[in-house]
């Protein structure tokens, strides 16, 4: 009877061994399937929101392994009463760490870190999660040939082993946060090593000037070097300097010289916020409409270093200013300041009387001109052009259709800066004369119908930032011409932030609606039959 109950709890024991080494495989099989997880394209709130809890969660499988150690050591000095909490520790260790490799693959899902190191960082800590389930499973199971108040060898080779990965673990995951160098950024005599801080360059002039190191490296520095730096590389992308910024990474170039809405940064730029490759990850400080505009503008400049200002082609009055405010210069012409109305009175008194000229105000409530002169069938209408220089800088529209005026009448027409609109169909200007116009940084509108213009008036025309309506029926300019010339006015990134304006827009629109359902209480009586 003894032999066969003692046989009997053989067997239950075998059983329970067998039960405890499939449910450990299965945990540590478990736990290596969350490294091979796809990441969805666009994350949800709640990936983001409960992945940002590993950084807090993962130092208690830290604790509770440092505590099993400790509490072992001081075990095989004999004091016994130790022991009695390792089984509970032992537990704790395995549930936190499998918790601590959920939240920290949500983590992973977001991006922003530095792909190597991230996955070390995150074997190192699968690793440790698997040897505290393996623990449990030795403990408390010692080999044939040992008492049974002895520990199975293999559960302190575990102990050991996890005890130095929570080690490697912790390392890594600070590698992640604050760089390769954080344990050592601070060590006394470290700085004295290291390169002084340039300083910021001359401002220069618009013909030879530092529009990285003063304009576009503060935006950098501010939005992208956090995740692309010296340390910290994602993407294999570091972005801290005009050299890193154009050199390739593990994607290629990130930042094509005059491309930039096919510019692998700006692609990333432009994603929607919640997808997890835009840049910035999502709850980092995100770009504002001027800073993506300076960047586009400087990309499709041909990404200079330092040189000549680019055409400021359709920047904002707002991105001007802080372009002008990081370069120390103007870069446009300022406009002319305008006379009040009764100073245009006084000095168009002249032209008022005159039969060639039709001048009137815009609005009674402004003191800007719209101007016609009209043909008297002469070939030399430049000097009635020259007659209305006392008020040029009150002129926004000036209609010269018709007129027998030359290339000389657009010397003059050079100086009315505030001109908005300019009609010069059916003249006999040519190219020569069209260069004179690269001073109307105001223009938005352009006649030159009937005239013999050709394609080598664009080379003008990418002066002029706020034209956007050319009309050139019966001309000698070309389809070919027209296309580069649209295409070079980057319309495509600026259409694309109006239209993420627009959507923002729409969604704070939606975010308004009230709706209400289901209201049945206090109904208004049926109308009588």
């Amino acid at each position: 009877m003894l032999e066969s109950a003692q046989h009997k709890r053989e067997q239950e024991s075998g059983s329970s061994t067998r039960r405890s080494c499939r449910a450990t495989l299965l945990a540590s099989l478990l736990a290596i399937v969350t490294l091979h997880l796809p990441s969805p394209e666009v994350l949800p709130d709640l990936v983001v929101f409960f992945g940002r809890f590993h950084p807090p969660v993962v130092h208690a499988p830290i604790g509770f392994i440092v505590a099993l150690l400790a509490l072992e050591l001081l075990a095989l000095l004999k004091h016994s009463g130790y022991r009695r909490s390792i089984r509970a520790l032992l537990w704790l260790s395995a549930l936190s760490s499998a918790l601590a490799i959920i939240l920290g693959t949500l983590l992973a899902m977001t991006g922003g870190y530095d792909l190597q190191l991230l996955t070390w960082h995150r074997w190192s800590g699968v690793g440790t999660g698997i040897l505290t389930f393996w623990m449990i499973h030795f403990y408390g199971r010692p080999t044939a040939d040992s008492p049974p108040s002895a520990v199975h060898p293999a559960y302190w080779l575990c102990l050991l082993a996890a005890s130095a990965l929570v080690a490697a673990t912790g390392h890594l995951g600070g590698s992640l946060t604050h760089g390769a160098d954080y344990l050592t950024a601070y060590l006394p005599g470290r700085a004295d090593t290291s390169a002084p801080t340039p300083e910021a360059p001359d401002q220069g002039s618009r013909e030879h000037a530092a529009l990285y190191a003063r304009v576009i490296q503060p935006i950098t520095s501010g939005k992208c070097a956090s995740c692309h730096n010296e340390t910290k590389a994602k993407g294999e992308w570091r972005l801290h300097t005009f050299e890193d910024l154009m050199s390739a990474g593990k994607t290629g170039m990130a930042v094509i010289a005059g491309d930039a809405p096919n510019s692998p940064m700006m692609k990333r730029i432009y994603l929607p916020h919640d997808n997890r490759k835009h840049m910035p990850p999502k709850g980092y400080s995100q770009l504002d409409d001027t800073e993506l505009e300076i960047l586009e503008w400087w990309i499709a400049g041909g990404a200079p270093r330092e040189g000549p200002v680019p055409a400021t082609d359709g920047l904002s009055m707002e991105a001007l200013a802080i372009l002008e405010s990081d370069l120390g210069f103007a870069t446009v012409e300022p406009g002319l300041e305008m006379l009040n109305w009764e100073q245009v009175q006084e000095a168009a008194a002249g032209l008022l009387d005159s039969p060639l000229v039709q001048v009137r105000r815009t609005s009674l409530d402004s003191a800007a001109l719209s101007v016609h002169v009209m043909a008297d069938g002469s070939n030399n209408q430049d000097r009635v052009v020259f007659s209305l220089m006392p008020v040029h800088a009150n002129i926004t529209e000036l209609d010269l259709g018709g007129c027998g005026i030359t290339d000389t009448a657009l010397v003059h027409v050079a100086s009315f800066r505030n001109l908005a609109d300019l009609r010069l169909q059916e003249t006999a200007i040519t190219d020569e004369g069209i260069k004179d116009l690269k001073t109307l940084t105001r223009l938005e509108q352009l006649n030159i119908y009937g005239t013999t213009t050709t394609d080598a008036i664009f080379e003008t025309l990418q002066a002029l930032p706020a034209l956007h309506s050319l009309h050139v029926w019966q001309t000698c300019i070309s389809r070919s011409g027209i296309e580069t010339w649209m295409a070079s006015r980057n319309l495509a990134s600026r259409q694309a932030r109006v239209r993420r304006r627009i959507e923002a827009l729409q969604r704070e629109l939606d975010r308004m609606e009230v709706t209400v359902t289901g209201l049945t209480e206090n109904a208004p009586p049926e109308a009588p039959k």
